[in-house]
Formats: structure tokens, sequence, C-alpha cells
């Protein structure tokens, strides 16, 4: 039972993170994203189909879940967060790190 509970609360959670995340983001045809931890690269999807972008990056450290980001259309890099970014300053319009700390 508690782990159902659990189970629940968690569903909830990212559900409800999801939509306030959303909520931040605005059009621009133009910007381009980078999405920190974006692991198989379906949230990076819908970040910029909600943007209305194609332009889309992502960091992973994970080399499995960074192919099939990359197989969806994301220029990934394979790095760790908690290094130096491998990219220029001013580079992006958007940054998105979302469920990347747990």
């Amino acid at each position: 039972m508690l782990k159902n509970y659990l189970s629940y609360l968690y569903n909830q959670t990212v559900k409800s993170s999801g939509s306030a995340v959303y909520s931040l983001l605005e059009g621009n045809k133009n910007a381009i994203l980078l999405d920190c931890g974006c692991w198989d690269g379906a949230n990076t999807k819908k970040f910029g189909n909600i943007i209305g972008t194609n332009f889309l990056h992502g960091m992973e450290i994970n080399k499995t879940k960074a192919k099939e980001a990359l197989k969806k259309g994301v220029k990934v890099k394979i790095a760790d967060l908690n290094k130096e970014f491998p990219y220029k300053d001013n580079f992006f319009d958007v940054v998105i790190a979302y469920h990347v700390i747990e």
C-alpha cells in the first residue's frame, strides 16, 4: 500500500511540476534550446514543441540515452552537469534543467 501511495505521489509531482515548467515557456520559433540532462530527448522535444523551435540541444551523461535523444533530432553532447559546459557563453535562448536533482 505504501509503495502504491509513493508511486501516486511521484506521478502527481511529475505532472504538476511539468505543467509549471511548460507554463514558463514562451513561443519563439528561432529560440535555441538547451535541455540539461536531456535523457532520451522526449521532454526536449516537448519543450521545443511548446516553444515552437526545432533548434534543440541537450547535455546527457548517459551515453545510451544520449544516442536515443540523437535519434529524436536533439543535438546531444555527452557531458557532466557538474563540470564546465561544452558551449560558448550566451549561445542559448532557453536553458532547462528539469528533473536533474532528485
